[in-house]
């Protein structure tokens, strides 16, 4: 009996030690399983630590006190602070200016509380060193798998840095108002700002003034001293008007030497006081080019308003006469002006004229002439130039110097531009279905030039028309592109950049024709019909010609003379090496149901 009980003692101790055995392995075994588990993800932390930190864009969760959990590095590297400053800050702290901290503040109680899903908005923050960043954040909830919201980390925040982008789109809306010469604001804004005066003055029954001047003899500076003597001039001409003027006055660089001042609520006494101040302290702006000095006088003109039935633009005429009648009467003064005391047939013209254009517009009473454009080596033409032409309410034919300034000064212009540039691309659709190879020269306004959408203006209608911008040349002035440098640069740019090409029209006549060519990618340049009429008489037209013709030579681009109107004046051209002539002597505009394909 004790024998059979020590074995089955013997046999249990056997059947524990396999289960200890098993239990032991299988311990081991979870144990195992346990460890590669725990690699797996510490491995799978890392790779998501990885991306996050590798990620440009901030990432941060927060806990139910709206405090600062956890941080990427980027999140760090674009404020500048370190992790564990980071951590336990309040995500508002970081947020720049009161109204947007409640607007996000608010937003997590809502996101915290499930009454609000998700959170974007566009804000800035505070960096470390102090600089402010401009940040587009989306806010979310973090949920377990059953779609509780966690305790410990309950709102993830991702946030992408547009500062760059912010500070680009500033900086063109800045170049889009301001004359970036002076800094001053240029004639678009000026005149935004007016609208809105002549409403203020309406509405409140207050006066307010214009003042309108140029500088006297500003031509001059430039021609015997340079454009750059003739730029610092115009800045200190806009220094010293930001010095003498009110904090709520606007200033305006509207073009060349032009300056434009809006005095809001301000009495006759203080505009006339204001007005005499500034043409006195002019005088005192000199500059010198090291071997002349040059003091500045204004020619202004005054101008109080509301009247009624002015608009900005009938202001702006006003005044523009009124600087003109002070310029008359002798430099360096000014004339006050109203409706009443100037000769109001120029602004009643100006009202007809207006009528007139807007009719035409609607009416499509619009034409285009072509003037062929001859290569002197060869004799053959391969381009003509499209001139605008109105036909009035008698069917008579209206040149565009009796209403192209009109339409500038009342915003029509780049109307015009438009139904010019369609008559043009439609000629050339017929030109190509007769497999006519010719290209067509189409002149632009400077407001097209500098209007930022001026590139999508002709891409869109090459587009519409099924047209290859090789087809076509774009003339602009010298005026125009100078005054507005930067946005001709830019668009000539563009255009070339489809294959297109610039010409750049009555060059010569600016005051820095020279200097500023190199930074206009032109193709043509066309010389100014006044230097070409009398070359052969006139031994200063024919050095000015030759001169002009090399630089153009020197630089690639081909030289068209303007105003040839006999053969005389083709021979001298062909002896100086000018590429091209155009003129009377060469074929008159004519109407495009003759427009025939030139031989040779």
């Amino acid at each position: 009996m004790v024998e059979d009980e020590i074995d089955v003692l013997e046999l249990a101790a056997h059947d524990l030690i396999d289960t200890l055995k098993k239990l032991d392995d299988d311990v081991n075994e979870r144990t195992r399983k346990l460890s590669d588990q725990a690699l797996e993800l510490q491995a799978e932390k890392n790779f998501i630590d990885n991306i996050l930190d590798s990620a440009q864009v901030i990432i941060l969760t927060l806990n139910h006190k709206k405090q600062i959990d956890s941080a990427n590095q980027y999140a760090e590297y674009l404020t500048g602070y370190p992790k564990n400053a980071l951590l336990e800050k309040c995500f508002s702290d970081f947020i720049y200016g009161e109204y947007d901290q409640k607007k996000v503040i608010s937003a997590i109680n809502q996101l915290i509380t499930g009454n609000k899903k998700t959170f974007k908005y566009d804000c800035s923050i505070y960096s470390l060193k102090g600089s402010v960043l401009y940040i587009s954040w989306f806010l979310s909830p973090l949920k377990r798998d059953d779609n509780a919201i966690r305790n410990d980390s309950e709102i993830l925040v991702v946030g992408l840095d547009l500062t760059e982008r912010r500070n680009y789109e500033n900086q063109l809306t800045w170049l889009a108002e301001h004359d970036p010469l002076t800094s001053l604001y240029n004639r678009r804004k000026f005149e935004k700002e007016l609208d809105q005066a002549i409403i203020l003055a309406d509405r409140y029954h207050h006066r307010s003034a214009l003042i309108f001047f140029d500088i006297d003899q500003f031509k001059y500076v430039n021609d015997s001293s340079g454009h750059q003597l003739g730029d610092e001039l115009l800045v200190k001409v806009a220094e010293k008007l930001k010095a003498e003027t009110r904090q709520s006055d606007v200033i305006a660089r509207f073009g060349g030497d032009e300056f434009i001042i809006l005095a809001p609520n301000i009495s006759q006494d203080h505009a006339q006081e204001l007005v005499q101040k500034i043409c006195d302290d002019m005088s005192t702006v000199v500059v010198s080019d090291g071997k002349e000095r040059h003091r500045v006088t204004i020619s202004a003109g005054l101008l109080l308003f509301p009247e009624p039935n002015c608009s900005a633009q009938d202001l702006l005429a006003i005044a523009d006469v009124a600087m003109y009648r002070a310029k008359a009467g002798g430099r360096g003064g000014w004339c006050l002006a109203n409706q009443y005391d100037i000769n109001r047939i120029d602004i009643k013209n100006r009202v007809n004229w207006k009528t007139k254009i807007e009719r035409a517009l609607e009416e499509n009473r619009f034409q285009l002439y072509f003037q062929p454009i001859m290569h002197i080596r060869d004799k053959s033409i391969s381009h003509y130039e499209c001139l605008l032409r109105m036909i009035d309410d008698s069917g008579e034919l209206v040149p565009p110097g009796l209403f192209v300034e009109v339409a500038e000064h009342t915003g029509l212009i780049l109307q015009i531009d438009q139904h010019v540039i369609e008559l043009a691309f439609k000629q050339q659709v017929e030109m190509l279905e007769k497999q006519w190879t010719i290209k067509l020269s189409i002149n632009l306004s400077g407001e097209m030039l500098s209007n930022p959408d001026a590139f999508k203006i002709i891409s869109n209608q090459l587009k519409a028309f099924n047209l290859e911008a090789h087809h076509f040349i774009f003339e602009v002035t010298e005026t125009q592109a100078v005054t507005n440098l930067q946005a001709a640069h830019d668009f000539i740019t563009q255009i070339n950049a489809i294959g297109g090409c610039f010409a750049l029209d009555d060059f010569g006549v600016g005051f820095s024709s020279m200097n500023y060519l190199k930074q206009l990618p032109v193709s043509y340049l066309k010389i100014d019909g006044a230097f070409v009429k009398n070359i052969v008489e006139s031994y200063e037209d024919r050095l000015f010609v030759e001169a002009i013709n090399s630089v153009g030579q020197g630089m690639k681009i081909k030289t068209i003379a303007e105003f040839v109107e006999n053969e005389a004046i083709l021979e001298v051209l062909a002896e100086l090496g000018v590429d091209y002539a155009q003129g009377y002597g060469i074929g008159k505009p004519v109407l495009h149901p003759e427009f025939q394909h030139p031989l040779s």
